[in-house]
């Protein structure tokens, strides 16, 4: 398939193009950029925009997701590493590590093998550590899910209950 024909060879699937992308590329969807569909991508994608739609790697590659304060992303997201300081309403399978900074606001499960989270994210939702046997994109709970879904909801209310005082 050609870039800019748009013509399909036999056989040929409409994603055939991601083995020509590199893991070390840039993408940005600006502030002023609305995606109504599937992002793929291979490198580190940054988010200021909004994403309705899934946002995953390409298979094969990787990729790092870093969302800013003013992303919105309405979807499912599969990536490697995530930066999160945005809002996020779907699930989260992060391979690797996931920092959710201060402005961070996600609603749905994340599963991940590493996470930092910085006073003031929130995660409303399910979180499962993986282990590692389990990273490469399996999804798998560890035996300490619990306990880091019982960490986070903790830090959650006594951050909430600072701001009542």
């Amino acid at each position: 398939m050609s870039l800019f024909s748009g013509k399909k060879k036999e056989g040929e699937s409409k994603l055939a193009l991601d083995t020509q992308f590199d893991d070390d590329g840039h993408c940005l969807i600006s502030g002023n950029i609305y995606v109504r569909g599937d992002v793929y991508f291979a490198g580190t994608l940054r988010v200021d925009g909004r994403v309705d739609g899934k946002i995953a790697v390409f298979e094969g590659k990787k990729g790092q997701l870093v969302l800013s304060q003013s992303a919105l992303v309405n979807g499912p997201i599969q990536v490697n590493n995530m930066i999160a300081d945005g809002t996020v309403n779907g699930d989260i399978t992060v391979d690797e590590r996931i920092e959710c900074r201060k402005n961070a606001i996600i609603r749905g499960e994340v599963s991940y093998a590493t996470m930092d989270i910085t006073e003031g994210a929130r995660i409303e939702g399910r979180c499962l550590k993986k282990d590692r046997a389990e990273m490469g994109g399996k999804l798998a709970a560890s035996n300490d899910s619990e306990s880091a879904g019982a960490f986070l909801a903790t830090r959650a209310v006594n951050f909430l209950a600072k701001d009542k005082k």
